[in-house]
């Protein structure tokens, strides 16, 4: 049996345990809060409302999972003092004394919805299990990916295995030959070899200085664009732009990948891989040399993207996932943080395109053409400080019979000056250095109300993206739920459903 078949079945046999675990604990912990309600709002006193109110909640099963201590918005331990103030000082207030009511109650209210999100998550790993247990047989734990797609995929994947796994007969004389002469063109050797270029891949542009007239390409050269990945060089601005037919087109492959998904978490998993980190990786490795309009660019694709795909469920990926919730588990009103947090926070570990490169918006260089125009201005200026100095006859360092002897020479040109830039400029490895970095993170600030759920060790530990959607959705995660963590940590398996979701799907 394979691993991941071992590891299905000890995920799905312990999901039903949590699960049965789970219902047990949130049917007596509803029917304890139902009943202590119920006897508050009997009460006509309102001091006695508040001490009924934190008497019972110390003893309520699983209460110590209620955060009601140290850091916490409210403490039951300083109610109890309030209270006895209260006893003989007037100015402790029935309002003052109401707002502790509805607190506690709020607080009571966020545990039960943790137990409805627990359950959720449970739910959803039971659903993705048993979808790959009934549609998968043999090839269990493959993922989607791999089973439907458009076929111009599928082809591309049998040619690359045939190039990777069938051995070619090659003439070894004539590669000898080949090698030795070094003069035929890579078109030759690609025969020779038995090997194709991609004809829609290969290319090539003959880029002018700006405002001089656009010259034909060599004749030997090949014809088409020049590509990498969903970009392409535009001749006319001389910058790397997203080629939009090609977005298109795997718009439709990952529509067909989506539909195809059995669960929930498997259509996140798609998701993540397809729909962020696929284009994410073809619009280019994010640097300075690519500027801030091509991450206005990305950003607006990504915009696009979402709008084509979810047209029908509100046009973003969050709005589809959400009704799929709701129309399979009845679960309504679901937050965003609960879909974007990561799983170790009881969240579902979806992906955001938009977060990473908000990141670097501000930080990419606005216009990278001023790179290079501040080093040819530099260049120059050092050329006629060089020449300045020999004309003189200023030269430091140089000895009165070379001194003498220059003198009667001219300063080299600025032809030869900058002939062998390459090689001997630091200037212009800086400047290179500088247009291929990739652009530093500007970082979201951590909030008291954040920085009282997670220290400041833990928070440095988080990854920039991860501290980005922890603050977006902090305000509304912590009014719902009373803290961050949507899931206690043992009450499901999340760790292993992470490790397994790895394990069982690949790109």
């Amino acid at each position: 049996m394979a691993s991941s078949d071992i590891l299905s079945q000890a995920l799905s046999s312990i999901t039903s345990i949590k699960l049965e675990e789970l219902s047990i604990q949130r049917s007596t912990f509803e029917n304890a809060k139902a009943e202590l309600l119920k006897a508050v709002d009997a009460e006509a006193n309102q001091t006695e409302k508040v001490r009924m109110l934190v008497d019972r909640i110390e003893s309520f099963p699983s209460i110590s999972k209620v955060k009601l201590g140290d850091n916490a918005p409210i403490s039951l331990n300083n109610i109890k003092k309030f209270l006895k103030q209260a006893r003989y000082d007037p100015s402790v207030s029935m309002e003052l004394q109401k707002s502790w009511q509805i607190k506690l109650q709020e607080a009571l209210d966020g545990h039960s919805r943790r137990y409805e999100y627990a359950s959720l998550y449970g739910n959803l790993v039971s659903e993705w299990l048993s979808a790959s247990e009934d549609g998968a047989g043999s090839s269990a734990g493959k993922s989607t990916v791999e089973e439907v797609g458009r076929n111009e995929m599928h082809e591309q994947r049998r040619t690359w295995e045939d190039y990777v796994f069938k051995a070619h007969e090659t003439d070894s004389s004539a590669v000898d030959s080949y090698l030795k002469a070094f003069c035929r063109v890579m078109t030759e050797f690609a025969n020779l070899m038995g090997l194709k270029f991609n004809k829609e891949k290969t290319g090539s542009v003959k880029i002018t200085r700006k405002g001089e007239k656009l010259d034909k390409v060599a004749a030997g050269l090949p014809k088409g664009d020049v590509r990498w990945g969903l970009l392409k060089l535009d001749l006319v601005t001389g910058r790397f732009v997203i080629d939009q037919d090609s977005v298109d087109e795997h718009i439709e492959e990952l529509q067909l990948q989506l539909r195809a998904c059995k669960s929930v978490i498997e259509w996140i998993q798609v998701w993540n891989l397809y729909g962020v980190r696929y284009f994410t990786t073809n619009f280019g490795r994010l640097a300075n040399c690519f500027g801030q309009v091509h991450v206005e660019m990305i950003l607006e694709t990504f915009t696009r993207i979402q709008s084509q795909l979810f047209a029908s469920t509100g046009g973003s990926v969050t709005s589809t996932l959400k009704k799929m919730i709701a129309d399979r588990f009845g679960v309504k009103d679901i937050p965003e943080g609960y879909l974007y947090f990561p799983m170790s926070m009881g969240g579902l570990d979806l992906k955001s395109p938009f977060v990473g490169l908000n990141l670097i918006h501000d930080t990419v260089a606005r216009n990278p053409d001023t790179y290079m125009d501040d080093y040819f201005t530099n260049e120059e200026s050092e050329y006629r400080k060089a020449k300045m100095l020999f004309d003189n006859g200023t030269i430091p360092g140089l000895s009165v019979a070379l001194r003498y002897s220059v003198d009667r020479k001219p300063f080299m040109s600025f032809e030869e000056y900058t002939r062998y830039r390459e090689q001997t400029s630091r200037n212009l490895r800086e400047t290179y250095v500088a247009l291929t970095a990739k652009p530093e993170t500007k970082n979201v600030d951590q909030t008291s109300d954040v920085s009282s759920l997670i220290s400041s060790s833990d928070w440095k530990s988080l990854q920039p993206s991860q501290q980005w959607i922890i603050q977006l959705y902090a305000a509304d995660m912590i009014s719902r739920f009373g803290e961050l963590n949507v899931v206690e940590k043992g009450m499901l398996p999340t760790g292993m459903v992470s490790a397994f979701r790895e394990s069982r799907f690949k790109w």
